[in-house]
């Protein structure tokens, strides 16, 4: 069962920019131009091609046509990071929690050392109640890249949903020293867990 005070504090969730040397290429920008792909056979192109443009699609808010893309891709490839990644966000935008944990998943088996895709992955969990499993890809990612504020304060609201509230101050205590800002009642509702000797 989710705390609402989780649902109140979490910061900004999900990063909508692949992060990956490899591959990870995103079209930014407004969607303009973007039929111009279909004059192309689409048999002739690599798997690349049909998950950027479904990358620029949803930067363009169209989340069926990246979608589109984004499934043809996988067909192409099916172990296309981006694909994936594109998928996930897509399946997040129209609150299709379940098959966007399965792309993050997916992501992250393919790039198990993504720290952003393990964050949106753990996120995904956190919303869906799955509060262990969110922590587990949280203190992940962190130990991928620890310099994670929204990740950590992220942790620190799951670990108070699960009652680790020393363990839920330490990652607080992060977030803070890296300057994500916090909800103030968040912060007290969680010093009074504490020991007196932490407050």
């Amino acid at each position: 069962h989710k705390s609402v005070l989780n649902n109140d504090f979490r910061q900004e969730n999900v990063s909508f920019n692949y992060d990956n040397n490899e591959h990870g290429i995103v079209c930014e920008g407004s969607g303009e131009g973007l039929m111009s792909f279909v004059k192309y056979p689409i048999e002739a192109i690599t798997a690349e091609a049909p998950a950027n443009w479904g990358a620029g699609y949803l930067t363009a808010g169209q989340v069926d046509k990246s979608m589109a893309y984004s499934l043809r891709a996988l067909e192409l490839n099916p172990n296309l990071a981006t694909a994936h990644y594109n998928l996930g966000l897509a399946f997040y935008r129209k609150n299709d929690l379940e098959q966007a944990i399965l792309a993050f998943s997916n992501v992250t088996r393919i790039h198990p050392h993504n720290a952003q895709a393990r964050h949106n992955l753990a996120t995904m969990l956190d919303e869906a109640g799955q509060t262990e499993l969110a922590i587990q890809e949280y203190n992940q990612a962190l130990a991928l890249k620890p310099d994670m504020p929204k990740t950590n304060y992220n942790l620190a609201l799951a670990l108070y949903t699960i009652g680790k509230y020393d363990e839920s101050y330490e990652a607080l205590k992060r977030a803070i020293e890296q300057g994500v800002d916090i909800d103030p009642r968040f912060e007290q509702a969680l010093i009074k867990k504490l020991p007196s000797d932490k407050e």
